[in-house]
């Protein structure tokens, strides 16, 4: 596991998780930095975040949080990128490391061992082709933390936009002889300094949006940070989300998401969705809708390969459809959870997307159109980081 750190100050709890920053594969050039392999793969779906809901100790009404969401925002509405993020709806936790949590989170006991002289401190894997995981720890032991400008207070706006350039993959723009940073861009010319001048900075500088382009370039499928949305954005109707995506909400409830269209002979969804199907329209379709899952708890409902695939650990055939699906079985819709029917021992369905309302016309009427018994899902943009007045991440 490799990570970003900001400080050699770190103890030995955390030396597996922040004992190197991959190499850059490009030379210095007095612009951004990139750090090998650690870019997210976003062909399925935004970067995922999580925060930890008791923030800094130094606020008390929230902010914080919401400054940390501004700033992941600050980066997805970089024109001509396509990175964007998803909120987790489970909240982050005081930890760094493998749990698939992705947590933003303030020490406020020092045990991460962060020391004075370092703000924050990024930590993911790299080196492997692309970013799995990543956490992001404020120092808030050391540090007063304010969101209103309060002079001597650490900006979390300031240091959350860094912090997350290094959560996307981007480097501290020095050159690096010997693996010792020297001649870095200063903090008039990039976000991604890592020394904090204490100046109120919350959004990316030039050099900064070349980097996050280069590594997000716009793909062509449209939208932007106010949409329509892409594939794994939050929406709240389907007129929301780019063309050829619905808004889907998955089974259970949650947050909409834009996902795709899919059926009982057309079932991929790509990596983190999952086709749950409806009730059949013949003797051998049913249409569906793609809804994030993890590979291994797949709804019931969805198209499967084996039981590990299936949250209920049941991936059996139906034979009408000649698939395999992630079984609850029933003998009537009384039997089936969150909606789903009844169908030949299979509970299908339980998802749902529907059309935006439609603008009162010169009548003054105006109508709204469920789009079917398909379902939903889960995606957020947001917003956060930068890093350190004496030095940052």
């Amino acid at each position: 596991m490799t990570a970003c750190r900001t400080s050699p100050l770190l103890p030995a709890a955390t030396a597996l998780l922040a004992a190197s920053i991959a190499a850059p594969t490009l030379a210095y050039d007095g612009a951004y930095l990139a750090i090998e392999g650690g870019a997210w793969d976003i062909e399925d779906g935004p970067i995922p975040f999580a925060l930890e809901p008791a923030g800094s100790d130094d606020i008390d009404d929230d902010s914080e949080l919401e400054a940390l969401r501004s700033a992941f925002r600050a980066w997805a509405c970089v024109p001509g990128t396509s990175v964007r993020f998803a909120e987790s709806e489970e909240p982050g936790v005081v930890d760094m490391g493998d749990d698939g949590v992705n947590s933003l989170f303030w020490d406020e006991t020092g045990d991460f061992g962060l020391g004075p002289g370092t703000l924050g401190v990024t930590s993911g894997d790299a080196g492997n082709g692309v970013r799995r995981q990543a956490d992001i720890v404020f120092n808030g032991f050391d540090s007063q933390w304010s969101t209103d400008e309060t002079p001597s207070a650490v900006d979390v706006g300031s240091i959350a936009v860094h912090e997350i350039g290094h959560y996307i993959g981007l480097d501290h723009p020095c050159d690096k002889p010997g693996g010792q940073e020297q001649n870095c861009n200063g903090p008039d010319r990039s976000i991604m300094t890592p020394a904090w001048d204490g100046a109120i900075g919350r959004t990316p500088m030039p050099d900064d949006e070349e980097g996050v382009k280069a590594l997000y370039p716009d793909d062509g499928s449209g939208g932007g940070c106010d949409g329509p949305f892409r594939k794994g954005e939050a929406c709240s109707c389907d007129d929301e989300c780019v063309e050829g995506l619905v808004c889907v909400q998955p089974p259970g409830g949650g947050r909409s998401v834009c996902g795709e269209l899919c059926a009982s002979d057309d079932s991929d969804c790509g990596g983190a969705f999952a086709c749950v199907l409806g009730m059949p329209e013949g003797d051998d379709r049913a249409e569906g809708v793609c809804v994030p899952s993890a590979a291994n708890a797949k709804p019931p409902g969805a198209v499967c390969i084996s039981d590990g695939d299936c949250a209920s650990g049941t991936c059996a055939l139906l034979f009408d459809l000649a698939r395999s699906i992630c079984m609850e079985d029933c003998d009537d819709d009384d039997d089936c959870t969150e909606g789903r029917r009844c169908y030949d021992g299979f509970c299908l369905g339980g998802t749902s997307h529907e059309a935006c309302p439609v603008p009162p016309g010169p009548c003054g009427c105006a109508s709204s159109s469920s789009s079917g018994a398909f379902g939903s899902a889960v995606a957020l943009l947001a917003a956060g980081a930068l890093l350190a007045r004496r030095r940052r991440g």
